[in-house]
Formats: C-alpha cells, structure tokens, sequence
C-alpha cells in the first residue's frame, strides 16, 4: 500500500487558458501532515487539442500522482528523486483531476512531521509547429507524452501543399530516436534508423493540409536532446531503364540529418516491371522508392554476404517512381552505381 499524507495547499493560483502555455494550477510551500489519510485531489479544467502537464516537486519524499481526464480511469504516476512529471492529450474540454501523494518508493523521513512539495498544472498546444525549411532543437523528459511501449514523445504540425517532396529527420547523440508520420491523406510514415541511427522519413504529398508528427525515442523511457527539420527535397535527375548512372554521395549533395542523398526519377508504364540495383565499393548503400500512391520500399542489403541493395517494381498505372540513394553509415561518402533493369511482367 502505497503510505500517503493529507495535504494542505498554502498558496493555491488558478489561470484561464486562453492561450498557449498556461498555468492552470500552482500551488507553493504546501504543508503536509499526516499519515493514513489518501491523495488530496485538485481539479482544473482543461481544453480540447490541448496537452496537460503535471509536475510535483519536493525536497522531503518522493512524490506519485493520479491524473483523472474527465470520466476515464486515473492513470498512474511514480516519482524518482524527489520529482514526478506527465503530460496528457486532450481531445476535448474537459475536467482533470490530479492527486498528490507519497510514492511507495519514498524513505523513511519523518513524515509524522510533514514535508512540502511544489504542485505546478500547465496547459500547452498539443503540437509544436515546424515550418518547412527550418530545424528545432528540442529534449525528450519524463514528463512529455508517453506513447506506445512507454516512449516519450513531443508532437509537431507541418503544414504541407499537394505535391510537395518533403523529408523529415531526427537525430539526437545520446537518442536512438523514432519518427512517426500522419500525413493529411491518411497515410502513417514510421522510421527508427535510416541513417548514421537517425530517423528519416521522406514523402511526397498527395493532399494539402498538416501533417502531425510524432518525435520519440526507440526505446522506452529514453531521455535526451534532439533536432528535428523538414525539408524540400531536391529536385531528382532523370533515370531511364538500361542506362546505368555512376554517381557521388559527397557533401555536396542535399545533406539530411547531415548525410548526403541523391534522388532520381524513373518513367514507366503501366505493367512495366523494373529491377533497381544499387552497389558501391566505397561504402555500404541503401535504397529506397516512392510510387506515385505514396507507398514505400526500402532495401539495404541484398543478402547476408552482399551489401549492395536491390528493388523490383512493377508500374500499376503509367507514371514516375522516386529513387533514394544513401549510405547506411554517417560517414558514407563515394562513389556508387545505380541501374533500372527490364523484368518480365508480373501476373496482377
């Protein structure tokens, strides 16, 4: 059972939220005495498409928290070293309730003679905009929102345009990070390491709108600092099927995540089945494709004893198809051979 004590709030301060970043809720210096009562709740009310976070601070006990969102089942929070933080998603107004107490974790400090701790509730845009052709800077922490296999994540909005080629990537030193992607057509774009272990996820955009991105770690609990961008991609040379290109990653190229890529455009028609070969004896190449619905293929190594990557494809209707080149290591520079080879066609 976890041991909790009654607390009185000395200094308590409620803010309306008409714009972002509000403070809800603060309460300083709280006294708390005490020992078998249960948690004192707080409530505030919060905002649709808002993001709610909570923070207990105390230099007495380890504090845990119970947030309750509107009717749903209050989730669980423990502290470490004296802290405890989360942030939750809103999709409508509504109420929230939040109840301090002490964490099963805690020490023995003498509670019988009470301890204080800070409560602060602050409301923020649910998503962070990111402009394309600009970066941010920005640390993943325990009181960001917690996603899928507890990773934490922040949120960002990226206006797109019908038609636009657009990459976006994330790198962090001490963050094996992970993007995930809902562009305004309804697909959904993941990627953990496309590169150097930085996420990238390129896309062209088939419908006009915001796209919402999700910034996270690999792994679960993962802190650390991150830049994450977007931007145009360059527009792609020209492949034709039997004419092999010799090309160059260098730093010359459009450099993503500060690695080189190269982008080429393939014309074919419909039932046309294609067989894209990537190699290079200067560094270990990856390969990936975009066709004109939006769908994605990716090869790295042909087999356990070939790195070099291929792809086959098979044109569903006349159109184009985007080619990726890169290298799998940060550091992959040189030369390389990209070629498109005639396949019999596939039965549909």
């Amino acid at each position: 059972m976890r041991r909790v004590l009654t607390i009185i709030f000395a200094a308590l301060v409620a803010v309306s939220a008409a714009s972002a970043d509000q403070l809800l809720l603060k309460s300083e210096n709280t006294l708390l005495a005490g020992k078998n009562s249960g948690p004192v709740w707080s409530t505030v009310v919060g905002h649709a498409l808002k993001r709610i976070e909570v923070r207990v601070a105390s230099v007495d006990f380890t504090p845990a928290i119970e947030v309750q969102i509107g009717n749903q089942e209050p989730a669980i929070r423990e502290g470490k070293g004296g802290a405890v933080s989360a942030s939750f998603l809103l999709t409508e107004d509504t109420t929230v309730r939040i109840g301090v107490s002490v964490s099963t974790g805690s020490a023995e400090l003498g509670f019988g003679s009470g301890g204080t701790c800070t409560l602060k509730v602050i409301e923020h845009d649910a998503e962070q905009p990111l402009a394309l052709g600009a970066s941010r800077e920005s640390a993943l922490r325990s009181g960001d929102l917690v996603g899928d296999d507890d990773r934490y994540y922040d949120r960002y909005l990226l206006p797109v345009k019908n038609g636009e080629r657009i990459v976006v990537s994330m790198g962090g030193e001490k963050l094996d990070t992970y993007l995930k992607l809902v562009l305004p057509d309804g697909r959904t774009l993941e990627n953990d390491d496309s590169a150097g272990g930085n996420a990238i996820v390129r896309f062209t955009a088939l419908s006009a709108g915001n796209a919402v991105i999700e910034a996270a770690s690999y792994g679960s609990e993962e802190t650390g600092t991150y830049t994450i961008s977007a931007e145009a991609l360059a527009r792609p040379a020209q492949i034709e099927v039997g004419m092999p290109v010799q090309g160059t990653l260098s730093d010359a190229d459009q450099m993503i995540a500060n690695e080189p890529q190269d982008s080429f455009l393939l014309s074919g028609k419909a039932g046309e089945n294609v067989v894209i070969n990537l190699q290079s004896t200067d560094f270990d190449p990856s390969l990936q494709i975009e066709d004109q619905d939006g769908v994605l293929q990716e090869n790295d190594d042909i087999g356990d004893n070939n790195l070099n990557s291929q792809l086959e494809y098979q044109f569903k209707a006349d159109g184009t198809l985007l080619l990726f080149v890169w290298g799998v290591d940060k550091d992959s520079r040189g030369g390389y051979e990209l070629s498109v080879t005639g396949a019999p066609a596939k039965d549909n």
